[in-house]
Parts: C-alpha cells; structure tokens; sequence
C-alpha cells in the first residue's frame, strides 16, 4: 500500500470497518477473503482517490491484482 503512515492508518482503519460490518453477515472462515475482495475491486482497482476517468480494464485489473498481493 502505502509507506505513509497516515494513509496506512487509513487503509487499517477502512479494512477494520468493513470488518467489523461484514462480522454479523458473514461467516468468519470467509470474512477475511470477502473484506480484501471487496477492497481491491471496489477501492484499490479504480484508484482510492476518484479519477477523472475510469482506467481501462487492463490498469483496473493489474490494480486488483496487486492490492490482492499485498500483505
């Protein structure tokens, strides 16, 4: 992600709300994989910030790929 720590505090701080939303629908064995799904494909694959356009599908992907792939 990011090596600033106010943006990492940030990402922290977004994944562990998702978390914490998702608990009570979600069973715990898929919970983890669901939030960092839902993370790369719907934040990290566009871009965090909104873009002026939408990035073809070949960035947006390779974005979802490497947010996955993160630790």
């Amino acid at each position: 992600m990011s090596t600033d720590p106010d943006i990492q505090q940030a990402w922290d701080d977004l994944r562990t709300g998702l978390t914490n939303h998702l608990r009570h629908h979600v069973a715990e064995v898929s919970l983890d994989d669901l939030v960092r799904h839902a993370i790369a494909e719907l934040i990290a694959g566009p871009g965090w910030r909104p873009p002026l356009r939408k990035p073809p599908p070949l960035i947006r992907d390779d974005r979802i790929q490497h947010s996955l792939e993160a630790p």
